[in-house]
């Protein structure tokens, strides 16, 4: 019976890749194994703090710890803050001048032209010169003239390419601009 290990150098090149990854999970996940660490996670907090001390010189002891410099805070506690240009950040620091300014920001009044009004509507050439209804029909056909050329149309015809008729009565006719998009209401032309 085979155990699928039948290459001996690539069970090994695997087992030696596992035993690799293991350690550097372990690694990662509890620390370096230095002598420092080993001390630390079998003592007691405060025999760890007395042997970093005896460690170090104690010169280094005092220049890593913070301290509380009383003369550098009874100063800062009697500057008067006020506004002036004064570095706020920097006990030695000499205050800032700032000069008047020449002019100011924003002029004080800006003339605001007012928004323009609606654009004039564009007039239709179409004339409205008459209507008329055929026997039996209840619907009128509106009798257009656009320059030298008249014609017949009921609502919602396109006429000359460019106008549609949207309803058509005795008196007026409602005709759309196609290329604006604008509607106007035509009277008939009285003779």
């Amino acid at each position: 019976m085979q155990m699928g290990f039948e290459n001996k150098r690539q069970a090994w090149l695997l087992l030696s890749l596992g035993a690799l990854l293991v350690s550097l999970a372990s690694w990662e996940l509890f620390g370096s194994s230095t002598p420092h660490a080993a001390v630390a996670s079998s003592a007691s907090p405060s025999t760890v703090i007395n042997a970093a001390a005896h460690s170090k010189s104690p010169s280094d002891a005092i220049a890593s710890e913070p301290q509380l410099r009383i003369g550098q805070l009874a100063r800062a506690e009697n500057t008067q803050y006020a506004a002036g240009g004064r570095n706020i950040f920097s006990l030695e620091a000499e205050p800032v001048v700032i000069e008047a300014p020449i002019a100011p920001a924003r002029p004080a009044e800006v003339a605001v032209a007012p928004p323009p009004g609606p654009r004039p509507l564009p007039p239709i050439e179409l004339k409205y010169i008459g209507y008329t209804r055929n026997v039996g029909e209840t619907a009128y056909k509106a009798v257009l003239a656009h320059n030298d050329e008249s014609l017949i149309a009921r609502a919602g015809d396109t006429v000359f390419h460019r106008y549609k008729v949207v309803s058509v009565q005795p008196a007026t006719i409602q005709v759309t601009d196609l290329s604006n998009r604008i509607t106007q209401s035509l009277p008939i032309i009285e003779k």
